[in-house]
C-alpha cells in the first residue's frame, strides 16, 4: 500500500504540471514528486530491514530504481528532486545491509548514482549539485576503509576514483567553461582531484602498496599532470599538490626505497618539465 501511494503521488505530480493553467503548479507538482520518491524509499526499506517481506538484494535493487527515476524527474521538476536522489541514493546501501559486503557491487552501484547525477549537472548547469555528489561519492571510500580496509579491494576502490574524476571533469568543465584559478568549476575540480589523489594514497598504504596500488596511484597522478599541462591557467596548482603527495609516499614504501625515490622523482620531474614547456610555448605565443 505504502508503494502503491508513492506512484499516484508520481502520476499525481506528473499530472499537475501539465495543467498550464493550475496555480502554483510547479511547487505543487514538487511537493508531490517528492513526496513520492520519500515514500517510495520509505517503503522499501520497511519491506527490507523492518518487516524481512523483501531480500536484502531486491530491496537495493529498488532503491537504486526510485534513485534513477528521482534523477530523471528532477531534469522536469526541479533541483528538489534531484536532492531527494542524491541523498537517497547515497544512503540506500547504508539502509540496506548486507552480513558480505561487496566491492564490486557497492562502487558499481555508486558510480551509477555519480554518473547520473552529473548527467543532471552538465544538462541543467546545476554545478552546486556536483559538491555533494562528490563528498557523498568519496565518504563511502572511507567508509569502506575504515570497515573492510583496502587489502584485496583497492582494485575496485581505485578505478571508482579515475571514474569518479573523469565523470566530474567531464561534467563541470562543460558546466562552467570559467579558466580562472579561482572560479567556481576549478575549486570543484581542485577538490575532487585533491582527495581521489589523498584517498588512492591511503588505498595504496593501506593494502601495501604493491605494484597494482602504485600503477592506480599512478594513474591519478597522470591525470593530474595532463590537466596542468592541457589547461594550466586552471589547472596550474594540480601538479604540485601531485608532487608533494608523490614524495610523501616515499616514506611508507620501506621496500627498495632508492629504487621507489628515483622513480617517484622522475614521474614528477618529467611532469614539471612538460608543464615548464606548456608555459614556454604559451609565453612564446603571446609574444
Amino acid at each position: 500500500l505504502g508503494g502503491l501511494f508513492g506512484m499516484l503521488l508520481l502520476i499525481a505530480g506528473s499530472w499537475v504540471q501539465q495543467r498550464l493553467t493550475f496555480a502554483n503548479r510547479e511547487r505543487i507538482s514538487q511537493a508531490l514528486m517528492g513526496a513520492g520518491i520519500a515514500d517510495l524509499y520509505v517503503s522499501l526499506f520497511a519491506a527490507t530491514t523492518l518487516y524481512h517481506l523483501l531480500p536484502p538484494i531486491m530491496g537495493f535493487a529498488g532503491m537504486a530504481i526510485v534513485t534513477g527515476l528521482a534523477v530523471i524527474f528532477s531534469v522536469r521538476h526541479g533541483a528538489p528532486i534531484a536532492l531527494l536522489g542524491l541523498l537517497g541514493g547515497f544512503l540506500t546501501p547504508a539502509l540496506i545491509n548486507s552480513n558480505t559486503p561487496n566491492a564490486a557491487i557497492l562502487f558499481g552501484y555508486l558510480i551509477f548514482v555519480v554518473a547520473g547525477l552529473l548527467v543532471v549537472v552538465r544538462q541543467q548547469r546545476w554545478w552546486w549539485l556536483s559538491l555533494p555528489t562528490v563528498i557523498g561519492a568519496f565518504a563511502w571510500v572511507l567508509v569502506w576503509l575504515i570497515d573492510q580496509g583496502a587489502s584485496g579491494h583497492s582494485g575496485w576502490l581505485g578505478f571508482y576514483l579515475i571514474a569518479l574524476c573523469a565523470l566530474v571533469f567531464w561534467s563541470v568543465g562543460s558546466s562552467l567553461k570559467d579558466d580562472r584559478l579561482l572560479s567556481a568549476s576549478s575549486l570543484i575540480q581542485y577538490f575532487t582531484m585533491a582527495g581521489a589523489t589523498l584517498l588512492m594514497a591511503g588505498i595504496g598504504v593501506d593494502a601495501g602498496l604493491g605494484g597494482f596500488e602504485w600503477g592506480l596511484y599512478g594513474l591519478i597522478s597522470a591525470g593530474g599532470i595532463g590537466m596542468t599541462v592541457f589547461r594550466f591557467r586552471q589547472y596550474q596548482a594540480v601538479s604540485w599538490f601531485t608532487l608533494v603527495v608523490n614524495l610523501a609516499m616515499i616514506a611508507f614504501w620501506p621496500e627498495n626505497k632508492v629504487a621507489s625515490t628515483a622513480m617517484m622523482l622522475a614521474t614528477s620531474l618529467s611532469g614539471q618539465k612538460a608543464i615548464i614547456a606548456r608555459i614556454t610555448t604559451s609565453v612564446n605565443q603571446e609574444t
